[in-house]
């Protein structure tokens, strides 16, 4: 009950402030898409799975601006791109002078942001022991790794790219989004099975950071979404498949599908949430 009277609070605060009336007829990504200036950032995008996937959809018709992909591989690695696209190589999103580079480099050619999404991510690294089974399992150097590209690479890259996220809002046509992935295994009301401990729990985290971020984005007129995108064929989910008994999708259709979730997030009322690819909110 406390939590909903403070959202409340939060909600009427940016009616007082001009903010919801300003930005709750949007479309996220239906306005915005058509708008030639919006820039777009796709980080982890320039490389494989889903990541590449949502830069290729934006480029293949579903943004008209500029887009912009990041990958720690170094130029000459990365595949062939979009000419709508730029790729940042050679970018570490858990280190903040790398950071740095990329965030001067957008406010230098662009100025602002309308669409930042994450698709940061690390399931296991082919070792038998992870992701744990066990408590027992759990080894201080994995959890570190896990925390620091589930959870670190997200938060300060997203972080320090918020003034360009916010940079002259009433130039735009439509609330600028920020968006991660994250997986539905790591919400604490859903688990049922237990397991997979720093990938949850890493998870987790970036989960907490990204509500938070949508309260306060949400006084700036900002719109923020937690992503599940389902089971996706890609090296990270490649040694479980044979025991998954739902849909499994192509880094293609996931991503597609995400998107058009995007598309339905109107107003602020509508921020904050954990959606999985269809569109149903995920409990906390």
């Amino acid at each position: 009950m406390l939590h909903q009277r403070y959202s409340l609070r939060i909600i009427k605060l940016c009616r007082l402030s001009g903010l919801s009336k300003n930005f709750s007829t949007h479309r996220l990504v239906g306005n915005r898409h058509k708008d030639s200036n919006a820039v777009a950032v796709v980080i982890g995008g320039a490389r494989s799975g889903v990541g590449r996937a949502f830069v290729d959809h934006l480029c293949q018709g579903r943004w008209a601006g500029p887009v912009i992909a990041t990958t720690h591989q170094n130029a000459s690695s990365v595949a062939k791109v979009s000419e709508q696209c730029t790729v940042i190589p050679d970018l570490d999103p858990s280190n903040p002078s790398s950071i740095s580079r990329m965030q001067e480099h957008i406010s230098a050619t662009h100025g602002r942001i309308d669409m930042l999404l994450n698709t940061c991510g690390i399931l296991h690294t082919g070792n038998a022991t992870d992701p744990e089974r066990s408590a027992a399992q759990i080894k201080k150097e994995w959890l570190e790794q896990s925390f620091q590209v589930n959870a670190v690479s997200h938060i300060l890259p997203i972080s320090a790219m918020l003034p360009l996220v916010t940079a002259n809002l009433s130039d735009r046509s439509a609330a600028p989004l920020v968006a991660s992935l994250t997986a539905r295994v790591s919400s604490t009301k859903d688990n049922r099975l237990g397991g997979w401990y720093s990938y949850r729990l890493t998870k987790a985290a970036l989960n907490s950071y990204l509500k938070c971020l949508s309260i306060e984005l949400a006084r700036k007129g900002g719109l923020v979404a937690s992503l599940h995108p389902g089971t996706v064929k890609s090296s990270m989910s490649e040694p479980f498949l044979k025991n998954v008994k739902w849909n499994v999708f192509d880094p293609e259709q996931s991503a597609g599908k995400l998107l058009d979730v995007l598309e339905t997030l109107k107003k602020v009322e509508d921020s904050g949430k954990f959606l999985d690819y269809d569109g149903k909110e995920i409990p906390w």
